[in-house]
This record gives structure tokens, sequence and C-alpha cells, in this order.
């Protein structure tokens, strides 16, 4: 019984932690989105003037 419920646990932590690092990937990817909107808009900014 000992076992089964150490398994559920760990599992639950597995599952908690890939929840976690999804979270953060899909955070860094709009921070990338981001960034790579405004670069475009500088650069349609500097073309708009040349």
């Amino acid at each position: 019984h000992l076992a089964s419920r150490t398994e559920q646990e760990a599992k639950g932590h597995l599952e908690r932690q890939k929840i976690a690092d999804e979270a953060e990937a899909e955070k860094e990817r709009r921070k990338l989105l981001e960034l790579q909107a405004l670069s475009s808009a500088v650069e349609t900014t500097g073309q708009s003037r040349a």
C-alpha cells in the first residue's frame, strides 16, 4: 500500500512539474513573439523613414 501511495505522489509531482514547465515555456514563447513584433515594428518604422 505504501509503495502504491508513494508512486501516486511521485506521479502527481511529475504531472505538476510538467504543467509548470509548459506554463513557463508558454510565457517564454509569448515574450519571444512580443520581441519579434517589436523588432518588426522598428524595421517598418526605419524603412518608412528611409
